[in-house]
């Protein structure tokens, strides 16, 4: 089983992890994809975002349904229970882009 989270949400970035492990020393699984090598270097190459998209998406259903290599950890939603003495939070789209200056706690 293995995760991926990162700080920035870009294809190049989330899907390195996941071309084979000659390419990729985060690649745990320790196997070989030529398919998922080529499909990655098409996207990180296509300067069209609608194509760009479509080749990500052939990445995912080949990576979570045609050859599960390793099962993967996913989250669909993301859920931050607080106090409600908390104010001032607003909710990013991400774990990692957290603005909390205006961030306060009441007694």
């Amino acid at each position: 089983m293995d995760f991926n989270c990162d700080f920035y949400d870009d294809p190049d970035l989330q899907l390195v992890k996941f071309l084979s492990a000659d390419k990729s020393p985060l690649n745990y699984g320790g196997y070989t994809d030529r398919t998922l090598d080529r499909l990655y270097t098409e996207q990180n190459r296509s300067t069209d975002a609608r194509h760009r998209l479509v080749l990500v998406r052939q990445f995912e259903r080949r990576l979570l349904s045609d050859r599960v290599w390793q099962i993967y950890i996913l989250w669909w939603k993301r859920i931050l229970p607080h106090s409600t003495r908390l104010h001032g939070y607003k909710i990013s789209p991400s774990h990692y882009l957290e603005d909390l200056q205006d961030v306060w706690i009441s007694e």
